[in-house]
């Protein structure tokens, strides 16, 4: 009845011209230009709904602006495609990709079916002889009453949050002060001027220093390509030109560099292997404890506390229409799936609801990481027998990646060009799946042997054996990189045997290609390219980029979630974004690694170093090499 009233009120209030019902109107969703092109979501005024308040005799009125979604059908659908000349239109009929969004304003006594039955009546009526079908989840709907508020357990986190800051301060000012080097541990491990000293120390690290450049790079192209994926997750004025994009040459930069990620996993399997035989070699035992532990922690403390940020306090930055599909997308599996998360096991728990979508790559590391002494022990001990067994797992898990991309279909695209992406099959089983990605990883491992062996002495290569390594290796990482276009191609045929290579090969063709340039950077054959990545400036990033890998997810997807308006994607907004993703995330990650990162790690460094000569350790003594 309240609603019955506030409405017969906002309607006599519009026609007597009244500012704040005039501002009611404005704030609705008027039919859009540029529909056939892909604009299909259409914001209203979200800002202006939520402020207007007006007093009635019925009592205060206020607005409430509702999100309806229009699904047509999958005739239509294919008719807007055929309009727009796009090929091969049988991949693109998914509603959900082509689901309208349509703005209200309506006063807030109104319940959500009222404003459902009622839209659902004049949609129809405009848009007789079209199959439409209209929801409005009582979710999409929000008025300043709406807004979150701080409670207790909220409040407690945001102090847990402030204390490492406000302790890291402290600590910095007393070192400052006292200028000892005989201070307490304590305020060591917290300080921020020491630990900001650490970030940005100039000395070198002898063979290792192109590293940084490689990690940091790395890691602004995975930032980059999900600036793109974020161009498909949220409304464009243009969202079918997203549709033709990838059958340009500019797109295998961003499409083909999913395989950035086995850059990671080929370097850390590479340490990993060196870290293992340059322990084992001098102590001649191997600390399970230790090794299980310090890796566990170190990855895992950040981590969670990045987690419980994103599961309990970052709904205070996001506002907006599309705020309740970051939650259902991104917040809600972190609160359900916290357990899986912190074990690392997302990937083969829950690959459908990800929490923090960017760390399945831990869900994959971690246990290849826990799983690596069943191949490095062997290599050690028996090296026959470990070099065999890494081969095997190498050719199983390559041989079973092509058989699954051959029984399933995949039709090659390393990066299906969909909304819907994160719920894929393809996406769920297959790209985020440990035993896909575990052929880089292993390659990673054997070549962390024969880098330890070798980097003591001096590699002396012919110049006929460098240069046709460096074409090779050249060929390969191209190769890698653009040989998906086809695939993206509108009339290209399906062929079972080239999709199925592609995707499982190409990673290790990019470990290949990438192998090469470490080895010549190793051994100072790099040239230029090594001057570059080890610049200083990278030496400074490089050690910032797993706190840029934690948070550069929430300053993304909460930007899209707080849109009030639907962008355009080009690839000139899609860099210029990506940009300010990396600039933002080297921000706030510089903060998190000074406060937070830094004194845990060195927090767990002491903890184990004062405990390693008194606990009980369970080890597998290793006896040397006959």
């Amino acid at each position: 009845m309240l609603c019955k009233n506030h409405t017969k009120f906002f309607k006599q209030s519009a026609r007597a011209f009244e500012p704040w019902a005039l501002k009611m109107v404005d704030a609705s969703s008027k039919l859009q230009a540029g529909l056939l092109l892909g604009n299909l979501a259409e914001y209203g005024s979200y800002s202006q709904c939520l402020r207007i308040f007006t007093e009635t005799e019925y009592g205060p009125l206020l607005g409430k602006h509702c999100f309806l979604k229009i699904w047509p059908s999958k005739k239509l659908i294919l008719q807007v495609l055929k309009l727009n000349r796009i090929e091969d239109r049988e991949r693109f009929t998914q509603e959900e990709m082509f689901a309208l969004g349509w703005s209200v304003c309506v006063p807030y006594s109104c319940p959500v079916q009222d404003v459902l039955n009622h839209f659902n009546k004049t949609i129809r009526e405009i848009t007789v002889g079209v199959d439409l079908e209209i929801t409005l989840d009582e979710n999409y709907c929000r008025s300043v009453l709406d807004y979150p508020v701080l409670d207790f357990k909220e409040k407690v986190l945001l102090f847990f949050y402030s204390l490492f800051i406000l302790i890291g301060i402290i600590a910095a000012l007393v070192e400052i002060y006292y200028d000892s080097d005989n201070l307490q541990q304590v305020i060591v491990i917290f300080s921020a001027y020491r630990n900001c000293k650490k970030i940005s120390k100039t000395e070198p690290d002898g063979k290792y220093d192109f590293f940084y450049g490689l990690r940091f790079l790395s890691s602004g192209c995975v930032i980059m390509g999900h600036r793109y994926i974020m161009y498909m997750v949220f409304p464009t004025i243009n969202s079918l030109d997203e549709l033709v994009w990838p059958t340009s040459y500019s797109s295998l930069l961003i499409l083909g560099s999913s395989v950035s990620v086995d850059s990671f996993f080929l370097i850390s399997a590479m340490f990993v292997s060196m870290g293992f035989f340059d322990y084992v070699e001098k102590t001649g035992s191997f600390n399970i404890l230790s090794f299980y532990m310090v890796r566990y922690l170190r990855i895992t403390l950040p981590l969670a506390l990045v987690m419980v940020f994103y599961m309990y306090l970052v709904q205070f930055f996001a506002d907006g229409p599309y705020a309740y599909d970051v939650y259902l997308l991104h917040q809600k599996p972190c609160r359900d799936y916290w357990w899986s998360t912190l074990l690392h096991v997302q990937t083969l728990i829950n690959p459908g609801e990800l929490c923090l979508y960017p760390i399945w790559y831990l869900s994959c590391e971690m246990p290849f990481y826990f799983l690596s002494p069943i191949v490095l022990y062997p290599m050690w001990r028996w090296p026959k027998v470990g070099f065999t067994l890494l081969l095997g797992l190498y050719l199983f898990f390559s041989s079973f990646s092509f058989y699954l991309a051959w029984t399933r279909n995949y039709d090659g695209t390393p990066l299906p060009v969909t909304n819907q992406l994160l719920y894929t099959d393809y996406f769920k089983e297959y790209y985020v799946a440990p035993h896909i990605r575990a052929p880089p990883y292993l390659l990673g491992l054997l070549f962390g042997y024969f880098i330890r062996k070798y980097r003591e002495g001096k590699v002396n290569m012919p110049p006929l054996i460098r240069i046709l390594g460096w074409i090779i290796s050249f060929t390969l990482l191209v190769v890698s990189l653009g040989g998906c276009r086809n695939f993206y191609q509108g009339d290209h045929k399906y062929n079972p045997l080239e999709a199925a290579s592609y995707l499982a090969f190409s990673r290790s063709s990019w470990s290949l290609g990438l192998m090469w340039l470490i080895w010549c950077c190793m051994f100072n054959s790099g040239g230029i390219l090594q001057e570059f990545l080890s610049a200083y400036i990278f030496k400074v990033l490089g050690r910032l980029t797993y706190g840029m890998f934690l948070i550069h997810s929430i300053v993304q997807v909460y930007k899209g979630g707080s849109s009030k308006v639907s962008s355009h994607f080009s690839n000139f907004n899609a860099i210029f974004d990506g940009m300010a993703d990396i600039t933002l995330s080297i921000l706030i990650s510089f903060v998190f690694t000074l406060f937070y990162e830094m004194p845990l790690v060195q927090i767990q460094t002491t903890l184990f170093r004062t405990k390693s000569d008194n606990a009980v350790k369970r080890k597998i003594r290793i006896q040397p090499k006959n």
